[in-house]
């Protein structure tokens, strides 16, 4: 298969649709994959939606104080708690997620192989939006049932898996610290 890349034109029209039920506490985001163009666009229906922003005042001045916690498609909890400012555009916080699905998300990895599983992590992260997108997070990341395969071929297979002292760089390479295989 082609490499996956971002379309040339990065000015290619890419609009997002953000849909609330309030009453449900769902969101449901329908956002075109920017990696793979052909692709349908995904489909996302976030269940037991909670946030918070304290600490907002006009004018925006510094960041502003987030809480989040949501039922992920596959039945996976994603839960941030930080601080997030619009100009610079930065966010830092911790993150854990238990049992979040893979599938729903392949469209935006730019990678070519079919990548199915859950993640569980727990890590705090820093994310800002300068010339360049930097993320950094530092903590705990496991994988469980995680099946990669190219085309028909499978090319790995992991029951489950945890890895601490997890450093991320973006986009650097990824190191840690100590690999716990559980099966």
């Amino acid at each position: 298969g082609q490499p996956l890349a971002a379309p040339a034109d990065h000015r290619q029209q890419r609009r997002c649709a953000v849909m609330v039920a309030s009453a449900s506490g769902c969101l449901a985001v329908r956002c075109p994959p920017p990696f793979r163009p052909t692709e349908p666009t995904a489909r996302l229906r976030l269940a037991r939606v909670d946030a918070s922003v304290t600490g907002v005042a006009w004018p925006l001045r510094g960041p502003a104080d987030v809480r989040l916690a949501l039922r992920t498609p596959g039945e996976g909890d994603l839960r941030f708690n930080g601080r997030v400012q619009l100009d610079p555009l930065r966010g830092e916080g911790h993150v854990s997620a238990r049992g979040v699905e893979l599938a729903p998300y392949r469209a935006y990895v730019p990678i070519p192989a079919r990548v199915d599983g859950r993640v569980d992590l727990d890590v705090d992260t820093v994310v800002s939006r300068g010339a360049a997108a930097e993320m950094t997070a530092r903590g705990t990341a496991g994988v469980a049932r995680l099946n990669v395969q190219d085309g028909e071929r499978t090319i790995a297979r992991v029951g489950q898996a945890m890895a601490r002292g997890v450093q991320v760089e973006w986009p650097r390479p990824v190191t840690r610290n100590h690999w716990v295989w559980v099966t």
